[in-house]
């Protein structure tokens, strides 16, 4: 909604009986005033009335398509007017609405004829998330600070040669939308962008002990910029925490992701406070800001934004032989810092000596000559030692991201920063791509309405360094093949508030077998993920598993055949079958069918899985099975029921494979099928039941370093049953495809099954596949760990 005019009253009395309409003729009339302060340098005094004005009680923390937000934009283009500035490109207003929001975008033109073609960014999103929540750092302070630079500029006598860009965008804290629909304007060239500055939070100090910091992310790869940036930090008397974007999720990511095709983009770049006790809550209030220290960081930011618009050239970036090592330098800093404050903190003897332990081996890498990345990640990955004071300072901010229900909320920090470290920027370009699906349907009653019936986009990545083939001796192999997925989550919060987000993870898919096994086995992974028009509407129709962290946030997972999810498997496919096969048949399926069936002699797929089901390697029998089961003919339904059957009855079978059978038959047989299966609920025959591990990619970061290389721990798998009578297993998989519960003797789950209704297949395997514990993808499941974008600055 625009507010000028006869619609400004319209917000500003609905907003009275909230404000008090004492309160809001206040603010008004900073509003009319406007123009009247405008000063020539970056005012402290400034700063603080921005930050007081934007999260002031009556604007109600800035929620999108709120009164509040509306007001708080308008107070931004009154700004933007009074300086001078233009809007983008051919707008006629800096207003850039779209259906979730606005971004206010103004530009200062540059002063060189040519240069002035290229643009440098500073952005700063407006929005917070409401509910009392007031968000005086976050991000009123970066607002604030854009504000000040925007004034400093328009009033100095030289205008830089570049063109500055002052973009105040919207959404953020929904998923990092306002952003994503700047960069993807058509009249947004990522070519023209000679350096982005992102300014989230301000004014506080990084995890309460930090005063007087700031950290700058992104500069790594810039040593000319970065040498800039820490000179002017020093007459500031600011102490430069440098760190990695990749810990710091807010809006430069979709910068990033704009540009992802560019080997040598701009320096985008990152300026924040970092955490801080009262982050995301109601104590988030103007009061508490320092705002000496949120002064000298705008004009850090200033000074910064300037060099990059007057430097001739853009400075090219250079590749990093290892991790950034003045990382290192944050670290002491901050270990030097928490250990000065030991009373404050009321460290036992224990956790002082932990912290002493892992400070000294910060030191011994900075006075080392090498760091690599596994120095790095062994580095992280002893914060475990610090739980306890960790969480005292870590708390109630970024471990509120995760669900306690999850693992330790330190390991799975530590954990996500190693993935966003090695997979960021697919992971970005995959997250846009779900914001404009997202933006394609009706986003405004999405919001509004929530999201709890939209599903979630499931995106699979591999590289040929994560398939790995092992020979075992003759014919005989192990393939190793570790597929990282994201998951993007719509996420419903409390009061129906909804957010976006992305889970990562990995499924180690394993098989041993002769070369034409594993081929066989390839080849049936593939034609599990191949669209299928049935199998598409039962996953969508099904009732997906939810479950509550105990902070009211409630996580879904789900995933379709969506054509990205597609050509991402055809691609991991490929990389196994000529890893196994030595040799190459294309990027399709239906080719590398053709070669297949040649071989074998087999008339057709189906006549071709149904041969696999004479194996006695269960790998490709508990593949062969599934896929058959997703095979829409009644006639190959009626087959796959009776020989699961047969198997069943098998004594000579491996116990393994008759448990397979069984599930496959329980799954999409009738009452009949059932009926037979019950005769063996007393079969006494031992089933291993402990789940397959792969020990291949220990070292992986997908997995928590010396803790966990499968999605179980050595320390779980020893607390599964090593068996159980396959009689059990029967049982429990009729009781399933009834779903209730039943005595579990013969007579009883044959009476059960003959009083039931059921007539149709059942959609067990879709929704319990857990049940079916075999060695296959199906089976080892999805290691998530949760790194929000929602909820981060």
């Amino acid at each position: 909604m625009r507010v000028g005019g006869v619609r400004c009253l319209v917000i500003l009395l609905s907003t009275a009986a909230l404000a008090g309409p004492a309160a809001l003729k206040r603010e008004v009339t900073r509003v009319d005033q406007v123009a009247d302060s405008v000063s020539q340098h970056i005012d402290e005094d400034e700063l603080r009335g921005h930050v007081g004005f934007l999260a002031q009680p009556a604007l109600k923390g800035r929620r999108i398509l709120s009164a509040g937000s509306d007001i708080a934009h308008q107070y931004v283009v009154e700004r933007f007017t009074a300086y001078g500035l233009v809007p983008w490109g051919s707008e006629e207003s800096h207003e850039q609405p779209f259906t979730l929001g606005t971004n206010l975008i103004g530009v200062l033109p540059g002063s060189d004829s040519v240069l002035r073609d290229e643009f440098v960014v500073l952005c700063a999103h407006i929005d917070h998330v409401g509910d009392g929540h007031l968000g005086a750092c976050d991000n009123a302070s970066g607002v604030a600070a854009l504000l000040e630079t925007a004034e400093f500029f328009s009033q100095s006598k030289e205008r830089p040669a570049r063109s500055i860009c002052f973009a105040v965008v919207d959404a953020e804290e929904l998923g990092l939308i306002g952003s994503f629909v700047f960069t993807r304007r058509e009249d947004y060239d990522p070519r023209r962008i000679a350096g982005v500055v992102n300014v989230d939070m301000l004014g506080r100090s990084f995890l309460d002990i930090m005063d007087q910091s700031i950290i700058v992310a992104g500069a790594e790869r810039y040593p000319r910029l970065r040498d800039t940036i820490d000179l002017a930090a020093r007459g500031e008397d600011l102490k430069v925490l440098p760190l990695a974007t990749t810990f710091l999720p807010s809006d430069y990511i979709m910068f990033v992701a704009a540009d992802t095709h560019n080997p040598n983009p701009p320096p985008i770049l990152m300026f924040t406070c970092g955490y801080f006790g009262d982050y995301h809550t109601r104590k988030d209030t103007a009061g508490r800001l320092d705002y000496a220290t949120l002064a000298r960081s705008a004009r850090l930011i200033e000074e910064t934004v300037g060099t990059l618009a007057a430097a001739p050239t853009v400075e090219q970036p250079v590749q990093l032989a290892g991790p950034d090592r003045t990382e290192l330098i944050t670290m002491k800093a901050v270990g030097d810092e928490t250990l000065r404050r030991k009373e404050e903190l009321k460290f036992t003897k224990e956790e002082y000596a932990a912290c002493e332990e892992w400070l000294n081996s910060v030191e011994s890498l900075i006075a080392a000559s090498d760091y690599s990345q596994e120095d790095r990640r062994q580095l992280l990955h002893r914060l475990d030692a610090l739980g306890p004071v960790l969480d005292r300072l870590l708390g109630k901010t970024i471990m509120k991201a995760f669900p306690r229900d999850a693992g330790n909320p330190l390991e799975r920090t530590v954990a996500a920063m190693e993935l966003m470290e090695v997979y960021a920027p697919a992971l970005y370009t995959l997250y846009g791509r779900f914001v404009e699906d997202v933006l394609k349907e009706d986003p405004r009653r999405l919001y509004l309405h929530g999201m709890k019936d939209m599903e979630s986009y499931h995106m699979l990545f591999a590289a040929p360094g994560d398939i790995r083939l092992t020979s075992l001796g003759g014919d005989h192999y192990r393939l190793d093949t570790l597929i990282p997925s994201v998951y993007i989550i719509p996420q419903v919060r409390r009061f129906g508030r909804v957010s976006l987000g992305f889970s990562m993870g990995a499924s180690p898919n394993l098989c041993e077998g002769s070369r034409d096994e594993l081929i066989d086995h390839c080849l049936l992974e593939w034609c599990r993920h191949v669209p299928d028009e049935a199998y598409d509407r039962l996953v969508r129709s099904v009732k997906l598993p939810r479950f509550m962290s105990d902070d009211g946030v409630e996580y879904m997972l789900a995933q379709h055949n969506d054509p990205l999810n597609v050509a991402a498997w055809d691609r991991v496919c490929v990389q196994m079958l000529e890893t196994v096969a030595g040799e190459s048949h294309g990027m399709n399926s239906n080719d590398w069918l053709t070669w297949r069936l040649e071989s074998t002699g087999a008339l057709d797929t189906e006549a071709w899985m149904l041969g696999l089901l004479d194996t006695r390697n269960e790998y490709l029998f508990s593949m062969a099975a599934e896929c058959l089961t997703r095979v829409p003919s009644e006639d190959i339904r009626e087959k796959l029921c009776r020989r699961m059957v047969d198997i069943v009855a098998d004594a000579s079978r491996p116990a393994r494979i008759r448990k397979r059978a069984a599930f496959a038959a329980a799954v999409r047989g009738d009452k009949e099928t059932l009926i037979e299966l019950a005769q063996y609920v007393d079969d006494q025959t031992p089933v291993d039941t402990r789940p397959e591990r792969t020990e291949v990619f220990q070292e992986h970061p997908l997995f928590l370093h010396g803790k966990r290389n499968s999605p179980y721990s050595r320390e779980e798998i020893e607390r599964f049953p090593k068996q159980m009578p396959l009689g059990t297993h029967v049982g429990g998989c009729i009781v399933m495809c009834l779903q209730k519960g039943v005595a579990r003797d013969r007579d009883a789950v044959i009476k059960a099954v003959e009083d039931s209704d059921k007539t149709l297949p059942s959609n067990g395997p879709w929704l319990l596949p857990s049940l079916d514990a075999g060695p296959s993808i199906l089976e080892l499941g999805d290691y998530y760990l949760f790194w929000s974008l929602y909820g981060e600055g």
